[in-house]
């Protein structure tokens, strides 16, 4: 059986759920959501496989973007009661 058709479990803390749960979308398994949200690129890892950036502006706007991605992540995590 390969292990693409194999179901693993893994144990997270109620927190780290609760988290995926509110950004798996409707369509998707908690599996495909987990998939989605670690197996995307990152804004960071997009700039190591480029070249180096001098125009000033272009470096506000990547800013901009990571800032606004950050925020939004932030907004869906629910807090720590430890």
């Amino acid at each position: 059986m390969s292990s693409e058709t194999t179901d693993k479990h893994i144990r997270v803390p109620a927190r780290v759920h609760d988290r995926v749960k509110a950004l798996k979308r409707d369509d998707e398994t908690m599996g495909e959501a987990v998939d989605r949200l670690i197996g995307g690129y990152t804004l960071l890892d997009f700039t190591t496989e480029t070249e180096s950036i001098d125009d000033e502006a272009e470096r506000a706007e990547l800013k901009e973007a990571y800032d606004e991605y950050t925020g939004e992540l932030e907004q869906t995590m629910i807090p720590d009661d430890t």
